[in-house]
């Protein structure tokens, strides 16, 4: 038989707390005057305890008993599982990107073309400016 509880889809938001996901979940509606679609959302704190939600996944949760402060929701269901990045190497950048941030970086900045002579210490004040 299935539950009788409220039951709610969003994305996780948030995964940095241990036990505990932060889900964004969006709706879309109609205003009553204006005739414009309007989209709201609001933030609920769901109880993970196997920790299976991570950032981006669409998750299915419930209402339950007070857990803490802010959270009166547990996780029911993973729906969409989101794709793990695997990490980048220098080696899979492609060498005139690299070439290009080179060049990037060697360029000098606007209004800092003064000779080497005029630049002072942070610390220092020179003689003209004493008085």
């Amino acid at each position: 038989m299935p539950s009788r509880r409220k039951t709610w889809q969003g994305v996780v938001v948030g995964d940095k707390m241990s036990k505990t996901l932060v889900v964004e979940v969006s709706r879309r509606f109609t205003h009553r005057r204006f005739h414009k679609v309007i989209e709201r959302s609001s933030t609920f704190y769901v109880h993970d305890p196997k920790g299976e939600g991570k950032m981006g996944e669409i998750i299915e949760f419930e209402v339950c008993r007070p857990l803490s402060k802010i959270k009166r929701w547990r996780l029911l269901r993973v729906l969409k599982v989101q794709k793990r990045k695997e990490a980048i190497t220098l080696s899979d950048v492609p060498s005139d990107v690299l070439i290009a941030k080179k060049k990037v970086e060697e360029m000098p900045v606007l209004g800092m073309e003064a000779d080497a002579g005029s630049v002072e210490s942070v610390g220092e004040k020179s003689d003209s400016t004493r008085k």
